[in-house]
């Protein structure tokens, strides 16, 4: 075995530290560090007017999570599927206040889609054949039985509602939907004129 002498050691181990700082200190220039700060993107400006948001409820049959005006929503939920002059399905969407722990209606949203299938269906504003029903509603209560502001769904905006699980069986749908809604009220000055829900994903069965 060769001789090292011990003046070739200490050059030897001081000379790896210096690779490793220059390392440390310009390796990074060109691509994403890994062992930095993460890289964090823009985040989309909210354009959407402020709108309140309500308790969820207790979600015991479903539940909706996602946007409203921009902001986190989240309500308790219900799933059905029917057969009418064509098949439909919708889901019930409700929030609530809270008084002294009993429940009151605050919001309530019907969704409405055409059709049974997976994958991205129209919703729709009414069925000639059936009377009475709203469709694609959206009521915000006053108090728990009595309206306070009413909203019809904006025709001219892509409104959708998409399934990633559907059973007839059960009446259970999964998936997520998209709607604009305007105000056909006069205003309270509480509630915007236009409320969008976006990015709202559901699970939802019967009650």
């Amino acid at each position: 075995m060769k001789y090292i002498p011990n003046a070739l050691y200490r050059y030897n181990f001081g000379f790896i530290p210096m690779i490793l700082i220059w390392l440390i200190l310009n390796g990074c220039q060109h691509e994403p560090c890994l062992f930095g700060h993460p890289q964090i993107p823009d985040l989309v400006p909210c354009n959407a007017a402020y709108a309140p948001t309500y308790h969820p409820g207790k979600m015991e049959f479903g539940r909706v999570a996602g946007l409203k005006n921009c902001r986190p929503f989240s309500a308790s939920a219900v799933g059905w599927v029917g057969t009418y002059t064509f098949p439909i399905f919708g889901i019930a969407i409700n929030t609530f206040e809270v008084w002294d722990g009993f429940y009151a209606d605050k919001e309530s949203i019907d969704i409405i889609g055409v059709g049974l299938k997976l994958g991205s269906s129209p919703v729709i504003t009414k069925v000639d054949s059936m009377v009475g029903v709203s469709f694609n509603s959206y009521y915000i209560h006053v108090d728990h039985d009595v309206f306070d502001e009413s909203y019809r769904l904006d025709t001219t905006y892509d409104n959708f509602i998409f399934l990633t699980l559907l059973d007839t069986i059960n009446d259970r749908l999964e998936g997520w939907f998209e709607c604009r809604f305007i105000l056909d009220t006069p205003p309270s000055n509480i509630h915007p004129d236009t409320v969008i829900f976006t990015e709202c994903y559901f699970e939802a069965g019967p009650q």
